[in-house]
């Protein structure tokens, strides 16, 4: 993402656009593509902030807007076309809609959700997706049997009680069946921490 502005409280910011950056190299450089783009002139875009995920021949984009504080919305595309923002369709709530405005998404549970993470457990045959929640002050899991939903309540993983000032939760690729990784950072420490979930 672009930073437009810092905002005067933590977890919100305005953002310019969201975009896709490639490498082909295993991850020691990076390019930023063009055209892979995601305007936010008015501050309302839908896909500021993204997770996607590979899955049977599409890529899942779940996006938030800028800041900590929005819904998650998502979008899919052709593995083989991921730089091609053309050929992204938006779920509208009951169908996959090719759109030029990607905000004929929409959400796919209520707000906050900051900085989320989802990945598909082929083990347990589940969606799942973590994030911040500001509100709480939790780092919360939630489940689902298909991308668009419908997505179960949120179970806290970990709180700012036990771990104050905590953001991320970015699941790790260890995760597999009932064991559960991710990462968690801190503003205190200002460090990673590398968490493992047991779950029932």
């Amino acid at each position: 993402m672009s930073v437009r502005s810092w905002g005067p409280v933590g977890g919100v910011w305005r953002t310019n656009y969201g975009g896709l950056a490639y490498s082909d190299d295993g991850g020691s450089t990076w390019v930023r593509d063009p055209y892979a783009v995601w305007d936010n002139i008015f501050g309302l875009s839908k896909f500021q902030v993204s997770a996607m995920v590979p899955h049977e021949g599409y890529v899942y984009m779940f996006g938030t807007p800028n800041s900590r504080l929005g819904a998650v919305a998502l979008a899919r595309v052709r593995d083989t076309d991921v730089l091609n923002k053309t050929a992204y369709q938006y779920w509208n709530g009951g169908r996959w809609i090719p759109a030029t405005d990607p905000n004929v998404a929409q959400t796919l549970f209520s707000a906050p959700v900051g900085e989320s993470s989802v990945r598909y457990d082929a083990a347990r045959h589940r969606w799942q997706m973590t994030y911040l929640d500001v509100v709480r002050g939790q780092i919360l899991l939630r489940e689902a049997t298909e991308p668009q939903g419908v997505w179960s309540a949120p179970v806290p993983l970990v709180s700012s009680a036990q771990y104050p000032q905590l953001y991320g939760g970015f699941m790790h690729p260890w995760s597999n069946g009932r064991d559960l990784y991710f990462t968690m950072s801190s503003w205190v420490t200002y460090n990673v921490e590398l968490m493992r979930v047991r779950l029932n």
